[in-house]
């Protein structure tokens, strides 16, 4: 009698567990696909292959700043 309890409890609590597991895959996959839908460059820049590097230089005691364009 107690083992047929026992095995009535398991598949109870089996039941309960397998239709969670199931809806966190699916809230995984839609993660995934959400993630890899929002990558992208920022190609709206007219220069977006490229970027401005500054140093700062003394010339004639004053600070220059020297910058130049360095592609990507």
């Amino acid at each position: 009698m107690k083992f047929i309890a026992l095995l009535s409890v398991g598949l109870i609590a089996a039941s309960a567990l397998a239709p969670t597991t199931a809806s966190a895959q699916m809230r995984q996959d839609r993660h995934d696909r959400v993630v890899s839908r929002t990558v992208h460059t920022d190609r709206h820049r007219p220069s977006y292959r490229t970027r401005k590097v500054c140093r700062m230089e003394r010339r004639n005691q004053r600070r220059v700043r020297i910058c130049r364009t360095v592609r990507r």
